[in-house]
């Protein structure tokens, strides 16, 4: 997210070479989101803060294109877990969308 995708391929390679055979969790962002945020400087407005999102991905599957290492297990929202907190905006879950 606030990355750029050089520092995210530099990350998850000193990742991979000093936890080798471990398992991560990556939070990221779809493209169209960093596409919006640069436009509308949705985070200054919202949380006033003077940052930005520099990359973002089409799916989580995406991430094995950046180190051979790295095998794509699974993908899910945060909307997925406890449905019942979300209340009206559970419909965000990846599971309603597919």
């Amino acid at each position: 997210m606030y990355f750029t995708k050089k520092e995210v391929i530099e990350l998850i390679y000193k990742l991979v070479k000093d936890f080798h055979g471990a398992e991560m969790l990556v939070e990221t962002i779809p493209i169209s989101l960093v596409k919006q945020s640069k436009k509308q400087d949705l985070i200054k407005k919202q949380y006033q803060m003077n940052v930005q999102f520099n990359w973002g991905v089409k799916n989580g599957k995406e991430l094995e294109k950046l180190n051979k290492q790295i095998k794509f297990i699974e993908e899910w929202h945060y909307f997925d877990r406890h449905r019942d907190r979300w209340k009206s905006i559970r419909w965000l879950s990846y599971n309603s969308i597919i």
